[in-house]
């Protein structure tokens, strides 16, 4: 990724730039997995703010990083369909709202004494993405697998790449594949567990006709959590707490910078969900409790989603 990287809708969650970023599209709020043959519509909305500058483990002086801020609304709306208990499809139609600055001049460990700062601000269609989903392991369909395509219809070249390197637009610039899975079950009446993944692959390099490349390294994201189901039992009000391991390998091709690019982080994201008629809302936040990042990269500091679906 340039010098930062970063936590959807099917498994939890979820974040970020595509410097420590784009991941939030790879896990998702619980409240999504399939236990049912309902018909589903949602909005989700995440925030993310990347403006810690990270080397390594540790936090690390802004001046030494080029870019100075990634500041990111991603609205995304989708449709689950059942066809029955074994077999359904799961879309999602992304937008973003990215601003955007950086010193032209900065070079990643150095502080820059003539800083030439500029910045952008974009509102667009993100890369959409279409998955199957099988839940025919069980009659309760507690057991799934998530497969299908990211498609190329966000903009990879929304400015001149000495402004934005590839891994901070909307769009990858490749078709991609998902696979995923899901899986909950019941500790006691008290408390429901669960568990998400998810695989994010793209087959080739964007800008090739342009005379540059650019492969976004693979990620992958999983979570571990569980329900607390007799907290304000009576006005269907349930806490959640989870854990994400986000892993993205290096980018590469002559236009990606791969020596700034990957990562691993953990976060533990508290969330809440409340349920009335066909309606469900939940809200989670994830704090990060290790980051390690390749080279530097903008960092941050938390991230919000909240999604609200409705069931037919």
């Amino acid at each position: 990724m340039r010098r930062w990287e970063w936590l959807g809708l099917l498994v939890s969650k979820t974040v970020f730039a595509c410097a420590c970023g784009c991941g939030v599209f790879e896990v998702t709020l619980p409240s999504m997995m399939p236990k049912n043959t309902q018909n589903t519509v949602f909005f989700k909305y995440t925030f993310m703010n990347q403006d810690e500058a990270w080397h390594g483990t540790s936090k690390v002086n802004n001046a030494l990083n080029p870019d100075k801020k990634i500041k990111t609304n991603f609205f995304t709306i989708g449709y689950q369909r059942m066809f029955n208990r074994s077999w359904g499809i799961h879309i999602e139609i992304p937008f973003w709202d990215r601003y955007f600055k950086t010193d032209l001049n900065g070079v990643p460990g150095s502080s820059d004494p003539n800083p030439n700062l500029a910045s952008t601000e974009h509102f667009t269609l993100a890369d959409i993405r279409i998955m199957g989903i099988y839940s025919g392991f069980s009659p309760d369909m507690s057991t799934g697998v998530m497969f299908g395509l990211i498609l190329p219809t966000g903009p990879h070249n929304l400015t001149n790449l000495q402004i934005e390197d590839p891994d901070t637009q909307p769009g990858y610039g490749s078709l991609g594949m998902l696979l995923g899975y899901y899986h909950f079950g019941y500790i006691n009446s008290n408390i429901q567990w669960f568990s998400e993944g998810m695989m994010r692959h793209n087959f080739y390099a964007a800008n090739e006709s342009d005379g540059g490349q650019y492969h976004p390294g693979d990620s992958f994201n999983v979570s571990f959590g569980g329900y607390y189901l007799k907290f304000m039992q009576k006005y269907h009000i349930s806490p959640f707490l989870e854990a994400i391991y986000s892993v993205r390998n290096r980018d590469d091709g002559s236009d990606a910078l791969p020596n700034d690019s990957g990562f691993q982080r953990l976060f533990v994201a508290p969330g809440i969900e409340y349920k009335f008629g066909n309606y469900d809302i939940s809200a989670n936040v994830q704090l990060p409790i290790y980051t390690h990042v390749n080279g530097y990269q903008l960092v941050a500091p938390y991230m919000f989603s909240t999604n609200v679906s409705y069931s037919f």
